[in-house]
């Protein structure tokens, strides 16, 4: 179905040659028979600028694009602010092999970022929706206030649990191993990080925003994308910042260091109980 407002098959293009075949300017008379005249190196611009804008106002598309990436940003944003990949990356980023294990871990965590929501989709696609836009999508429904409340939970019990322990650092023992560790080591932590209970309850969550909202390939590329720049900017910058200045960074990654090990655990968990509720109005809201 063609896109309103931007018709490739319909739309005809004529160079105003009248013998001069290096003309500076192109006509474009559209479907509507709205004609333009365009400088010839503008029109690529031109071009790309209406297809993206027809696109965007396509019947439900650009509407269905923007209530997803609003969904999945929520999400993300737990994602990103979670205490272990982020002390992971700071301590790699300390240790003498940061050279080979810094980008490893970055690309194994956006790897398993897009692996875990894009399987989580795929789960989700076996559960009933409606048939009409004015049903609600019952099971969907129920799904996201349970995950919504089991990020909740993993919030408090985190709380309660360091509450119970003190203050004590954020870093667990396996993490001291950084020093050894190689390029495909890293590159297995960062999938790995992915499947903690955290992490896979988020990625259930967004998975199952997507295959609610987005409801296509097409219309999910976009907000994946988005979603995942979100959700692995916390783990990408201090890497691209501590490679372009590292002997700038060092005494930034210490204090960062530090700080996370007092009150990671604690932002973590005040994050999780948060994005739970909102995951669980969310569910709410499409009953």
């Amino acid at each position: 179905m063609p896109t309103p407002g931007f018709d490739p098959l319909s739309m005809k293009l004529r160079e105003a040659i009248q013998g001069d075949e290096k003309c500076s300017r192109i006509v474009v008379t559209l479907h509507h028979e709205r004609v333009m005249t365009i400088p010839r190196r503008h029109f690529i611009v031109h071009l790309c600028f209406t297809s993206v804008r027809g696109l965007s106002h396509g019947p439900g598309l650009g509407r269905a694009v923007v209530s997803t990436i609003g969904h999945l940003l929520i999400i993300a944003t737990a994602v990103a602010i979670s205490s272990v990949p982020i002390v992971t990356t700071i301590l790699i980023l300390l240790s003498p092999n940061r050279s080979r294990s810094a980008v490893p871990f970055l690309i194994g965590w956006v790897v398993g970022i897009v692996l875990t929501v894009s399987i989580a989709a795929l789960f989700a696609s076996v559960l009933p929706t409606s048939r009409t836009d004015r049903q609600p999508d019952t099971a969907v429904a129920i799904v996201e206030i349970v995950l919504g409340v089991a990020a909740m939970l993993l919030g408090v019990l985190s709380w309660f649990r360091r509450r119970r322990s003190g203050v004590a650092a954020t870093t667990p023992k396996w993490m001291r191993a950084e020093a050894q560790m190689g390029a495909w080591s890293a590159l297995g932590l960062g999938f790995i990080l992915n499947l903690r209970p955290k992490g896979v309850v988020l990625a259930l969550a967004a998975g199952l925003t997507l295959y609610a909202d987005a409801g296509s390939v097409r219309v999910a590329i976009i907000p994946v994308i988005i979603y995942t720049v979100v959700a692995a900017s916390t783990v990408a910058f201090p890497i691209i910042v501590t490679a372009a200045s590292p002997t700038r960074m060092q005494p930034r990654l210490v204090a960062a260091h530090q700080w996370m090990e007092t009150n990671g655990g604690l932002l973590t968990s005040a994050i999780l109980v948060v994005i739970g509720l909102l995951i669980v109005g969310m569910g709410i809201s499409r009953l």
